[in-house]
């Protein structure tokens, strides 16, 4: 997935757009789409990372790195920044099912056992789908309350 999203440079700065690609694992990101070819600004491997969205701003998405830094991100809609959401799951999901086959190389005749924790793990993240659904249809409900009252 590629596209544009508002990065939080700092306090003086403020929202600044970049250009972001996620290719293999890998976000990046660039000042603009024509620089792509000259190198990027930043990049983080997803694996290492977690992905928060925020509570309130529902075009914000945070990604904290391992040094517990993180990167603050504003897609340009609600429905853009669950695109970007997914691609960044999706992206985490398979550096993990990468990591299980090496795994599972190295263990010869347990191929078995790696199968078995990529079943349990697509079934944990269906739940964790589901959970996110059934918690957006319940702040929905609750802010349509809030406002009638």
């Amino acid at each position: 997935m590629e596209g544009y999203m508002n990065k939080w440079t700092n306090y003086i700065s403020g929202w600044k757009p970049r250009y972001f690609m996620l290719n293999q694992g890998i976000l990046s990101y660039y000042l603009s789409c024509d620089e792509v070819g000259a190198g990027c600004r930043g990049s983080v491997r997803i694996i290492h990372c977690q992905t928060v969205s925020h509570p309130y701003d529902h075009c914000r998405l945070d990604i904290v790195l391992p040094s517990k830094r993180c990167l603050y991100l504003k897609a340009s809609t609600p429905s853009e920044r669950q695109q970007w959401l997914v691609a960044l799951a999706n992206a985490k999901m398979e550096s993990d099912d990468r990591k299980l086959e090496v795994a599972g190389n190295m263990w010869g005749d347990r191929n078995v056992d790696v199968k078995m924790l990529k079943d349990k793990r697509n079934e944990l993240d269906a739940n964790r789908q589901q959970l996110l659904r059934q918690t957006s249809a319940l702040k929905t409900e609750i802010e349509a309350v809030a406002k009638s009252n």
